[in-house]
């Protein structure tokens, strides 16, 4: 590195000039010169120390400078001036050998005094430890002069000669002169090198940081300088960043127009500027960059824009993160159908509110206004206020989690929330927020006690339906007995009276069973032809018997009413429900009207209602004047436990299992009603398309059929089973009868001629029927099958419906109820018998 020129002190030149000869005025040129023009410290002083000696006539010269680290040590170096090299080898060889303190040896003198020193002869001195081998060479006088920076000797020089010398004042001075220059050559070379290092560091800060550095020049808007990392990051090479237009070019599409002006207009205005913006990387990634810029002006033009370039995508994303998170958090908090609140715990340890969610309004007719910066006690009434705080405070004092269940009237409607509070803290622990979360477990919690409610009548409806079964067997037993005694020519008058009065017993006693079955649900589905005027009259005594005094029942029955095809069991039950739900919705006196009626196809609910079945159908309308619905109850009243009476008046199942046996027998429903003023339920059926086909009721009774068909039949029951084989044995059947269908099954296989009918009771020990007639069907395919049944549960026979081609007969059943039906099977071709 080349040194700054340096020029002798004018006046130090003169002075020096008046007490110098000729000959060290060239000296101090020659070394003047050698400080302008050397390209290190040890090049000047490997001048200086030829200079010297060539000018002095002394044989050698050498440098000590100062250890590092250690100022009063001097170490030898391998600068050198040597007149004969081979003479003088061996004293080379001591001295470079040779380390010196503070004061010890000539340098060492030159150290600690900070001045020249001069031996006359090292011989003679006594502070002199390369005696020896000076001697041997025949070194004599010695002369060393400090290097100095400031004050701080940094090298010393020494020479020697054969001679022995006086002290030279001037030449001393001179030597002092000569050190000072070489001095601030040291200097200058400390502060060239700690440039150099300065700006290496500088430059690999910048090369190696994670930033862009960049200079533009403004007259041609290109890159004059870009930092390697532009290249790493971008992917461009950086010789790309000096074209013209390249920021502009790769500026994102989005960014392009506004950067650009902005950056413009603030230099244009010679203001320093920072903005963000986005630029396109060579793979296709988008890479935001915070630049700040710096505007270099001359005069008032600018002229350069230098800047630094940070990448902020990653915090940009994670602010975008951030952002989504928060609106995906906001949009649970607004939308979530559970009630979400937080509470702050101020530091006196008051509680008041910082969020409140729609639900919460929604569910509390407090709006969040209303809330939000208020405690409970300032926003609600006392008692709820008092529960809520109660449950906070529990929170707060267990430090965790907490669920509670309370009950909790507001906007006038009694509520019961399941609730979990959880406790926030801060950082130093201390618990400053509680969130809150609470769902309306109310109509929960009225469909569970509803569902114990409908669990508790279904336990009612099996023991009904158990009792009705062993009922049907005790009546099947005294309405046989009593036929065949009617039949009997033994029998007089007053005695068949009695058995026409027990006959009619049994058959009111068979009406109120089948009822209680209706209630229980627990008939097999039989769909038959029926007039449904008949079965409204036939149940009138039953309806009056449900109504209080105070209602009205009022029919109006089409006596030529179309027959339908339905199950008898579960229009009764149709008409009971409509008949209780409309009683129980006419609190004071009122009117029940029940009309049927013939409607074409082309009338307007027919022809107007979306999915029905074309032709005529038959109307049942039931009619109330009691307290009518609004459209939200007509909305959800066919729901399965919906109502709107109070706990325990009922199961809210009525009106559901209507639509349901409706929707079954091919129907739909209707209401009319508003609220206040009443209510009319609208069945309509499927006329059927045959009028020759007549309920059974209207059929000529004809004289009791006769067979010799063999039957096998099974029945559990001693009494039925021995009494039904006597009726069809007076009929002319052959009976092959068995307990159970094990047994059964046992007895077809040992029977060696023809079975032509199973006749068999449902449920029974071992095997029921349904099991039997599948077994009996693999070995007997042509065998037809009647079964008889006082109680049936819907599992018994698939969902509690017949599978096609079999026939049931339900007990009590008469003589000549069973001598028809097993007459009817008997004569009907082979079909499909199994079902699907």
């Amino acid at each position: 590195m080349s040194f700054a020129a340096g020029n002798l002190d004018d006046v130090g030149c003169v002075d020096l000039a008046s007490r110098a000869t000729h000959k060290l005025m060239y000296l101090l040129r020659a070394i003047a010169t050698a400080s302008h023009d050397e390209a290190s410290v040890d090049d000047v002083m490997q001048t200086c120390l030829d200079r010297i000696c060539e000018h002095t006539g002394w044989e050698i010269g050498h440098v000590y400078t100062r250890a590092p680290n250690q100022p009063d040590l001097l170490v030898p170096t391998s600068l050198w001036h040597v007149a004969d090299p081979s003479s003088f080898e061996v004293f080379r060889r001591v001295t470079e050998a040779t380390q010196l303190a503070a004061g010890e040896g000539l340098p060492g003198r030159v150290l600690s005094t900070g001045r020249a020193a001069w031996i006359m002869d090292v011989l003679q001195d006594p502070n002199f430890p390369r005696r020896q081998a000076a001697q041997e060479l025949g070194i004599r006088a010695g002369l060393a002069f400090p290097v100095l920076v400031g004050q701080d000797v940094v090298a010393v020089l020494e020479f020697f000669t054969s001679h022995p010398h006086e002290p030279d004042s001037s030449l001393l001075e001179v030597m002092d002169y000569i050190g000072a220059q070489l001095g601030r050559v040291v200097e200058r070379d400390r502060v060239a090198s700690a440039l150099r290092h300065s700006e290496e560091r500088y430059r690999l800060l910048v090369e190696r940081s994670r930033i862009i550095t960049w200079e533009l020049d403004l007259a041609t808007w290109r890159f004059t300088y870009v930092s390697e990392y532009a290249e790493e990051l971008l992917g461009y090479p950086r010789e790309d960043w000096y074209q013209e237009g390249f920021w502009v070019d790769h500026l994102h599409v989005d960014d392009r127009a506004w950067a650009s002006a902005f950056c413009a207009a603030s230099t244009a205005r010679l203001e320093d500027h920072q903005f963000e913006y986005r630029m396109c990387a060579a793979d296709g990634r988008t890479v935001w960059f915070n630049d700040v810029v710096t505007v270099v002006a001359e005069g008032e033009v600018p002229v350069k824009l230098r800047g630094v370039m940070i990448d902020v995508t990653a915090q940009r994303q994670a602010e975008g993160a951030m952002r989504e998170s928060r609106e995906r958090l906001n949009e649970i908090f607004q939308n979530a159908t559970d009630a979400i609140f937080v509470a702050a715990v101020t530091p006196d340890g008051r509680l008041v509110y910082e969020a409140w969610n729609p639900t919460c309004e929604a569910a509390t007719g407090l709006p969040k206004e209303s809330v939000l910066g208020r405690s409970p006690e300032e926003c609600m009434p006392p008692d709820v206020a008092e529960v809520l705080t109660a449950s906070f405070r529990r929170c707060e004092q267990a430090g965790a989690p907490v669920r509670d269940e309370l009950r909790i009237t507001l906007a006038r409607s009694p509520r019961i929330w399941n609730t979990r509070l959880v406790p926030i803290r801060d950082e130093a622990g201390r618990i400053h927020r509680i969130a809150g979360f609470a769902r309306d477990m109310t109509e929960q919690v009225e469909l569970e006690r509803q569902l114990r409610q409908s669990q508790k009548m279904e336990a009612i409806g099996q023991l009904a339906g158990g009792v009705a079964h062993d009922f049907n067997n005790l009546l099947t037993i005294i309405s046989g007995c009593s036929e065949l005694l009617l039949r009997s020519p033994d029998i007089d008058d007053p005695k068949r009276r009695l058995l026409e009065e027990i006959r009619a017993a049994v058959e009111r006693a068979a009406v109120l069973i089948r009822q209680l079955l209706a209630f229980s649900r627990r008939q097999i589905l039989q769909p038959a032809v029926v007039d449904l005027s008949t079965v409204v009259a036939q149940m009138e005594s039953m309806l009056r018997r449900l109504l209080r005094e105070d209602i009205d029942l009022v029919l109006s029955l089409e006596k030529c009413l179309r027959p339908i095809r339905a199950d008898h069991a579960q229009l009764e039950q149709v008409l009971l429900n409509l008949v209780v739900n409309a009683r129980d919705a006419m609190l004071d006196r009122g009117t029940l009207r029940i009309e049927t009626a013939n409607v074409g196809a082309d009338a307007a609910p027919i022809a107007n209602r979306e999915g029905a079945r074309s032709g005529d159908y038959v109307l049942l309308a039931v009619s109330d004047t009691g307290c009518g619905m609004s459209e939200a109850v007509k909305a959800h009243v066919f729901e399965p436990f919906f109502t709107t009476k109070p706990p325990g008046k009922g199961t809210g199942l009525g009106l559901s299992t209507v639509y349901g046996i409706v929707k079954q027998s091919g129907g739909f429903i209707d209401i009319d009603s508003e609220h206040g003023r009443g209510a009319t339920f609208k069945i309509y059926l499927p006329a059927l398309e045959d009028r020759a086909e007549q309920p059974a009721s209207m059929r000529q009774a004809f004289d009791l059929p006769r067979g010799d068909e063999t039957i096998l039949l099974v029945e559990d029951d001693d009494a039925v089973r021995k009494l039904t084989a006597r009726l069809l044995e007076t009929q002319g059947y052959a009976v092959i009868a068995a307990r159970d269908g094990e047994e059964g099954l046992r007895l077809a296989d040992a029977h060696e001629g023809p079975i032509h009918l199973l006749l068999s009771d449902v449920i029974m020990p071992r095997m029921g029927g349904p099991r039997l007639a599948e077994c009996l069907w693999r070995s007997r395919p042509d065998i037809k099958v009647l079964f008889i049944s006082g109680y049936t549960h819907d599992t018994a026979l698939r969902d509690g419906v017949l599978p096609s081609g079999v026939e049931l007969l339900q007990k009590p059943f008469t003589l000549e109820a069973v001598t028809r039906k097993v007459r009817e099977v008997l004569n009907r071709g082979t079909g499909d018998r199994r079902g699907a």
